[in-house]
């Protein structure tokens, strides 16, 4: 009956938990796991140097690193002036070509560290990267985003190592707060964060901070920096900065100049939007059609809906933290058909500029571009039989849209090449391309107009006519429509029609409604509206004929209270648009016609800076005006017109020797590229006390009485250094003793990631010191690891090893002199096989799946050359209940074989300080038998001391509630460390070591008691239960830059309750 009960509760620990992850039980529950950047484009980069900042750029992109260097020049001085800090380094600005490239880069990438438990210290530096996506309104905002984000952490954080070394707790100031600092210096405001903050208030989602998401925190940073410069003006927003980077406490700098806390604070922010957003909804309206059911996924994003010529189907792309699909919804039947699907879920800088969609006319296809494996390709699927077509576009970077022809014969493509984004044509029957632009303007959003012989585009280039390559200037102008007409494709002066001129007004995704009339979106008001132009003409001048008179009169369409983030028409004037409202993306449906609104409310933001502007144009034409001065933003300048490239008489026509003084402006060049050559910079410093070991390996097995070696409290140092691209990686650390017994540490690494095998070399020592038997080991290690992704969270491990391994008698006696000093080598190969995408969502709490399976052989290259073979796997699973609430499941299992074999000890937890005494089993044996040269550790399990029980094979399962206290239930953002993490735990573990085939054979050596009494021998089964069990509660939380566990479990053996162990430790949970 116990047999066949134990067998059962063996069977359930085996299949509880199908879902968790790891790799080789070198050091307990410790495991490497991590994603991997893919290469599958490779990076030639060359800089230009500049006075205060080098550029960096890859292939031939030129074009763009100039734009960037011109406009570096034009924020990073306005930058300085606005927070009264100057940067005292030289940047290193990264310019990718699009976000593609960019994660196929290194840059950022850092290993899973889960030892790491005083956190990590980050050289902050001068480096900085973004990418160009086509856009140079957004391009501008990322150039701009980073120079005040590199600004801003540099203030906070320092360039001296002293002042790192002082930030390593934190910055002073949240994450969310510091986002929303840099969105406020970078955009202000604009129709966005007007549409998303007006979303989070009237919904009243933001009163429960910490119900919302890292995006919706930003918005709620960038609201409370807003409402401080609107009530108190701008000029406080550095003094607060100030005083934050001296005291390291915002709400210091909060509480001195505003005269409030954060909490109230707070309630001043929330109340002053709520008031102005209620106003402003009695003057605007619901956004009206049919909507269209949509029921949204969590943090999902739906965007590129586009309806079919018939109005029964509607593509779009539903982004789940980068994993896409494109979606066909039936309108009539409700029924949903995913085509395609790519990319893994996974926490980072997201792309939702692809894929990019549309509809063929004669409704039986749907076609789309989007970027895989490094790659632009064109997708063709037919709805008829479900078939895919696919074609590789050689001649674009990135597509971001198109439009059919109404035969569908061609496509006229908006794509980027070499930093620019224009116009191309292409003959889907011949595969043919042409080029209608080239020039640094942007032109997107092109539909066919006119029975497809003209091109409706929005642009944000300076004149309509095409006559010339322009200057690689900046550019900060926003985007009117224009007509181009293919008749002009090979005139070398290209005249454009002009359908909009408002300097001020953003003009996108214009659509011919009917010959003569398009409508398009405009953030006229501050939030982007549906908008009508109608063509109309009248009598210029009548010579022989009659001569026409063009103009273009529009007017807005909706008045809404929400932006429309994008809208699509089709041929029967059914128009799809995309909102976002009570916190959810919605699609709706509309029947265009012609009719216009008789108002369109501007919104608050937009209305004072109508007023603004009005008062300086007053201003300007006043008198004062005359007197070369000029008023801007409310500031009186002097002004000052100088010809670029002219020379110019002084006013001291003749110098002091009679000669002519001139002075010459001369025309800003680039510098010329140089060739990057890697070098080496500070990446991190890591000091900290802890007990647990600066490299995980196997411990060599003494035989019988041998125990397994735990580190005391020490001091552990390491230091790394990499390149500029993270391309090449150094990584050198000690562990320093504290006492003369308690061994020590010393490791070497080097990386190299260039390519898309990824390459590691390491040199690894360490001194263990037996105080029983009075004896060292010591061994040296040199491994070498290369690894191979098949994508981002799946790659394939290989390591290779040659390992010494010396045991040094202590000389305490006459006896011990004697003793011959043991050397072994060995030779090692391994093999695991990775995944990981689990998501971090805040310290020690995670969701997603990771796993690592592995096998390991390794060889005695001295005496008998025994071999030794591991196998092994390490699933876990996170779970997210609600929130930051999670379940965690882990089942990990290993067996040893081979004629020298792994030795396994369950018990305890990993990084155990101020153990019990004592803290070691030895009435548990180890079978003698057997041929153990080496052992390790099998963790946790809770309610026991090491060694419980051991052998060659485990199998372990735990399972783990973990809830965040404070941070689940306040609705407020928390400020203390210790409290935001502080984590209440309920547990349980269930597991077995043994030797033999299985727990309960009787070759199990914990299943056989032998008594001597000689001559004669017994041997008894001793009718003790293998599988131990463990159950308890825990809490954990952060102090002082330390994470520290503490749990109180009690074991369950032979189906009897032990006594309660407590555990302190000083790491990270499974």
């Amino acid at each position: 009956m116990r047999l066949k009960f134990s067998y059962l509760l063996l069977l359930a620990v085996l299949l509880s938990a199908p879902k968790m992850a790891d790799s080789q039980f070198y050091q307990g529950s410790y495991q490497e796991f991590g994603k991997s950047r893919v290469q599958y484009n490779g990076f030639s980069w060359k800089f230009h140097a500049y006075k205060r900042f080098r550029i960096y750029y890859s292939g031939l992109n030129e074009d763009i690193a100039v734009y960037t260097a011109r406009t570096m020049h034009h924020y990073l001085s306005d930058a300085e002036e606005k927070l009264d800090y100057k940067f005292p380094e030289k940047l290193e600005v990264i310019v990718y070509e699009s976000q593609q490239k960019f994660r196929q880069s290194n840059l950022g990438v850092s290993n899973d560290e889960l030892s790491n438990i005083g956190g990590t210290t980050r050289i902050v530096g001068s480096k900085i990267f973004m990418y160009f996506e086509g856009d140079h309104q957004k391009f501008n905002e990322n150039i701009k985003s980073a120079v005040y984000e590199v600004l801003l952490k540099h203030m906070f954080f320092g360039g001296d190592w002293k002042d790192q070394l002082k930030s390593t707790v934190n910055s002073g100031i949240p994450s969310w707060l510091e986002k929303g600092l840099i969105n406020y210096f970078v955009k202000e405001w604009d129709q966005d964060i007007e549409s998303r903050v007006k979303d989070l208030i009237l919904t009243r989602k933001i009163d429960n901070f910490n119900d919302l998401s890292n995006e919706e925190k930003a918005y709620a940073g960038t609201a409370v920096w807003n409402y401080i410069a609107e009530t108190h003006g701008k000029t406080i927003i550095p003094n607060i900065i100030y005083i934050t980077r001296v005291t390291k406490n915002v709400e210091r700098g909060f509480f001195s100049l505003l005269g409030m806390d954060f909490n109230k604070l707070t309630r001043n922010y929330i109340a002053f939007y709520r008031s102005r957003y209620i106003l402003e909804y009695e003057s605007q309206e619901e956004p009206k059609g049919n909507p269209v059911p949509l029921k949204n996924k969590k943090e999902a994003v739906y965007y590129g809906a586009k309806i079919s010529p018939d109005g029964e189907k509607i593509a779009y792309v539903e982004n789940r933290l980068g994993r896409y699909k494109v979606i066909i919804l039936d309108t009539l039947s409700g029924d949903k058909t995913t085509v395609y699907s790519k990319e893994s879920k996974l926490e980072r800088l997201q792309d939702y500029s692809f894929p990019v969609l549309n509809w063929h006319p004669n409704g039986a296809a749907i076609a789309f571009f989007s970027e895989v494996k490094g790659e632009l390709k064109l997708f063709t699927y037919r709805l008829s039989d479900k078939s895919f077509t696919e074609k590789r576009m050689k001649d674009m970077d990135k597509v971001l849209d198109f439009g059919y022809s109404h035969d569908g014969k061609k496509m006229v493509i908006s794509a980027v090449l070499k930093g620019q984004s224009d116009l191309y044509l292409y003959d889907v029957i011949s595969k043919n391309i042409s080029k209608l632009t080239d020039d640094v303007f942007d032109d997107v959003n092109p539909q066919f107009v006119e029975n497809s012989t003209k091109v409706v585009f929005a642009s944000n280039r300076l004149s309509d006519t095409i006559y010339k390559v322009p200057e690689i200037n900046f550019y900060d102008r926003k985007n009117d429509i224009f007509i181009y007409d293919l008749k002009e494709r090979k005139r070398n002066y290209k005249y454009l029609e002009r359908v909009t001129h408002t300097p001020y007004d953003n003009e996108i995704q214009p659509y011919e409604l009917i010959e003569g009339k398009m409508v398009y979106l405009s953030d006229q008001n501050g939030i982007y509206n549906r908008f009508i132009a109608e063509k109309d003409s009248s009598i210029a001048f009548i010579d022989t004929s009659i001569h026409y008179k063009y103009t273009t009169s529009t007017a807005p369409q909706t008045n809404y209270v929400t932006s429309i983030r994008s809208h699509n028409l089709n041929k029967s004037k059914t128009a799809i648009y995309t909102i976002y409202q009570n916190n959810k993306f919605k699609f709706i449906t509309e029947k265009i016609n012609t009719d216009k609104v008789d108002i369109l409310w501007n919104t608050t933001y937009i209305q004072k800076r109508l007023d603004r502007r009005k008062k300086i144009e007053a201003r300007n034409n006043n008198g004062e005006a005359e007197n070369d001065t000029i008023y801007l933003e409310e500031h009186k300048y002097q002004k000052e017109i100088v010809l670029i490239g002219d020379v110019q008489n002084s006013d001291n026509s003749t110098d002091s020797l009679g000669s002519d003084s001139t002075i010459v402006k001369e025309k800003w060049k680039p510098s010329k590229f140089t060739i990057y050559q890697p070098n080496f910079a500070k990446d991190f410093v890591l000091s900290q006390f802890d007990n647990n070991f600066l490299f995980p390996n196997y411990q060599p097995y003494s035989g019988p009485g041998s125990v397994y070696f735990n580190p005391g409290m020490n001091m552990l140092l390491k230091m790394g250094a990499s390149d500029l691209f993270d391309d090449y990686k150094l990584l050198g650390g000690v562990r320093i003793p504290t006492s003369f017994n308690s061994g020590g540490e010393f490791l070497l690494m080097a990386e190299h990631l260039t390519n898309r095998v990824d390459h590691r070399l390491i040199f690894y020592r360490q001194k263990t010191v037996n105080t029983i038997g009075l004896y060292k080991w010591l061994t040296h290690d040199i491994r070498y690891r290369f690894s191979f992704p098949f994508s981002e969270v799946l790659s394939l491990r290989t390591t290779v090893n040659v390992r010494k391994d010396k045991q040094v008698f202590i000389p305490y006696s006459d006896n011990s002199l004697i003793l011959d000093n043991n050397v072994g080598y060995n030779s090692g190969l391994k093999t695991e096989l990775v995944f990981d995408n689990t998501i971090p969502m805040e310290l020690n709490i995670r969701r997603g799946l990771r796993f690592k399976i592995f096998g390991e052989y390794l060889q005695n290259l001295g005496g008998n050359y025994e071999p030794t073979f591991n196998f092994g796997i390490d699933f876990r699973h996170y779970t997210r209940i609600k929130r930051n609430f999670i379940w965690v499941n882990r089942f990990a299992a290993a067996t040893s074989l081979g004629e020298r074999k792994l030795l396994y000890y369950m018990g305890g937890v990993d990084n155990w300080v101020l153990r019990s005494s004592p803290d070691f089993d030895q009435s548990i044996e180890v079978d003698p038998s057997q041929n153990f040269g080496f052992q390790t550790i099998a963790t946790p399990m809770r309610g026991f001391i090491q060694n419980i029980r051991n052998g060659n094979s485990f199998a372990l399962y735990n399972t783990e509630l973990r809830l965040p206290v404070f941070s689940f239930f306040s609705t407020y953002p928390i400020k203390s460390e210790m409290i935001k993490h502080f984590q209440i735990v309920a547990f349980g573990d269930v597991g077995v070591a043994w030797t033999g085939p299985h727990p309960f054979h009787p070759d199990n050596f914990f299943n056989t008691q032998v008594i001597e009494d000689k001559p004669v021998t017994i041997n008894i089964d001793n009718l003790r239960e293998p599988i131990i069990g463990g159950f308890g509660f825990g809490a954990r939380t952060k102090v002082w830059g330390y994470f520290i566990r503490f749990d109180v479990a009690w074991g369950i053996e032979d189906f009897e309750l032990n006594k309660a162990i407590p555990y302190l430790s000083l790491s990270k949970d499974i």
